[in-house]
């Protein structure tokens, strides 16, 4: 039983591979997608076949794993964002997750994923996938490959500010340099004119904060719904398996690595007799300066474009191997806020 069943598993991957590989190399839409829907047949097959090895009580049998993966620089605004993800993600292919401020093996920010190889295999390519497209937008960097006008449209666009592209491009001595901030708008306003954009996040007035926080936000839920919607589709075609235990394991083995997280038995707690106290302050609702900074974060121009760019950022991670893949955001011949803000 070792044998058969050790080499089912090898021989699942080498013809999942074998196919993808098929799938994309065919230019003809009805062998790619008969290539593809074998691909995922197998791919099905080769989880079943996993809890039948574990089923046998072979020795060799497969377990949980641990890999823990960087999410993103130390420091990096967006932390929380990338811990969001990557949970997530973990939960998409029935994973567990552990984030860490920072990790010591990574130096930074990183996120443990327990769970089955072949599921933590996936969680990892969604979580490559999703950190380029979302880093790329929000933390670029300079881009030799690239002019000057080009490397300058793309940081501009994620809503970093001309100070800081200025000491992207040309270090820190051009940090206080009025000349290099100058540099920095004039070089985007020309690019923009030769994309036939209107440079929508330049000049004063823009709240780039706010696009970057919404583009962050929408990132982040798009991403969520996408995984949710790709699930019920399986579900709906009965392509999911409820496998008796695997749950459970995989719950075992994490606390196994993290045993604080193990929920800690239910006790009775006695309900607090109501005192003599102050009374309770009559709520209000909000101040109106709560409400203008309530509009400014959801409702306003700024908030909207980043809102829009980034969902499409996020429609553009390919979530699994049948996903088609889109154009990246920069691409778009509109941009990620043209004509959003006025500037």
């Amino acid at each position: 039983m070792t044998e058969t069943q050790s080499g089912r598993l090898f021989n699942y991957l080498e013809k999942v591979r074998a196919l993808i590989a098929k799938a994309e190399r065919t230019d003809v839409e009805v062998e790619k997608l008969a290539f593809m829907a074998k691909a995922q047949e197998l791919m099905q097959k080769y989880r079943i076949d996993e809890e039948a090895l574990i089923a046998s009580g072979d020795p060799t049998s497969a377990t949980p794993i641990q890999l823990i993966v960087k999410l993103c620089e130390h420091g990096s605004e967006f932390t929380n964002w990338y811990f969001c993800l990557a949970e997530a993600i973990a939960d998409h292919v029935g994973a567990r997750s552990q984030c860490f401020w920072y990790n010591n093996d990574q130096k930074g920010p990183a996120v443990a994923l327990v769970g089955y190889e072949s599921d933590v295999r996936v969680a990892v390519e969604i979580l490559t996938a999703a950190q380029l497209v979302f880093g790329e937008k929000l933390e670029p960097k300079k881009d030799d490959s690239l002019s000057e006008a080009e490397n300058v449209y793309r940081l501009r666009s994620s809503g970093v500010t001309r100070r800081r592209v200025a000491v992207l491009m040309w270090g820190w001595e051009a940090d206080l340099s009025h000349a290099a901030h100058a540099k920095v708008g004039r070089l985007y306003k020309e690019e923009c004119a030769k994309r036939g954009e209107r440079p929508a996040l330049d000049g004063k007035g823009i709240d780039l904060a706010t696009f970057r926080e919404s583009y962050a936000r929408e990132f982040y839920w798009q991403l969520e719904r996408r995984l949710t919607d790709a699930r019920s589709a399986v579900d709906a075609q009965g392509g999911v398996l409820i496998l008796h235990g695997r749950k459970e394991r995989v719950d075992e083995a994490f606390y196994g690595f993290y045993p604080a997280r193990r929920p800690k038995p239910k006790t009775e707690v006695a309900t607090p007799k109501p005192t003599d106290s102050a009374p309770v302050k009559k709520y209000r609702g909000p101040t109106k300066a709560q409400q203008q900074q309530s509009y400014r974060r959801f409702h306003s121009a700024a908030a909207r474009a980043g809102e829009a760019a980034g969902g499409r950022a996020a429609d553009s991670v390919q979530i699994n191997r049948t996903t088609p893949r889109t154009r990246r955001v920069e691409e778009g011949t509109g941009g990620p806020a043209a004509g959003a803000i006025e500037g």
